[in-house]
């Protein structure tokens, strides 16, 4: 069987290291591993929804991403919060970064003729967890994440499945970056603080 709809969106894709720090996360806030999505993303925007698979939008926006010399934006993530509709992390303090990663997006975009859907709102940068219920919990753990890649994702309307198309990497953040990182043991306490704090 096959969807009725491909949407297709760019955004960010965790390393290993850092979806292991979102499991972290979903650990102490008490959901089961089923739960959690097999495919951890953040999403910029979505530029298409289509009833046929679109077998050449990766290669259009490769000649318009391969020179571009995009710059990453750093991501403060820690409000990780779950509830009868699932759980997510999102993003904490300014959105100055990834506001300005997405304008900058947006104005590429528009040399194709795409316009982002869904953002008339806003950019509020998550990171969806869950979409099953859970226990009503609400941890502060903030970290920050600079993508290092900007991934194109086909994902199937209805099946929960994601096809990374393309990747294109992203040069180092225009400024000195700070050090939001830890150890991973120092981060591990702090969620147990966390979640005792929580219960």
């Amino acid at each position: 069987m096959q969807p009725t709809q491909w949407r297709y969106f760019l955004g960010f894709i965790p390393d290993d290291r850092l979806r292991d720090r979102i499991l972290m996360l979903a650990e102490a806030m008490g959901i089961a591993a089923g739960a959690v999505i097999g495919n951890i993303h953040l999403t910029i925007c979505t530029i298409a929804e289509t009833d046929q698979q679109d077998g050449m939008i990766a290669d259009r926006l490769d000649g318009l991403f391969s020179g571009a010399d995009l710059a990453a934006c750093r991501i403060l993530l820690g409000k990780a919060r779950s509830s009868s509709r699932g759980a997510a992390i999102g993003s904490v303090g300014s959105q100055h970064d990834i506001t300005i990663f997405f304008q900058t997006l947006r104005k590429l975009l528009a040399e194709l003729g795409i316009e982002p859907l869904y953002r008339k709102s806003g950019l509020h940068a998550h990171v969806t967890l869950s979409y099953q219920s859970g226990p009503s919990r609400l941890l502060k753990v903030p970290f920050e994440w600079v993508p290092a890649e900007l991934c194109l994702v086909e994902s199937w309307d209805g099946f929960s499945k994601h096809v990374v198309l393309r990747r294109w990497p992203l040069l180092p953040p225009a400024q000195g970056e700070l050090d939001w990182g830890e150890p991973a043991g120092n981060f591990t306490n702090r969620l147990r603080q966390e979640s005792l704090r929580a219960a």
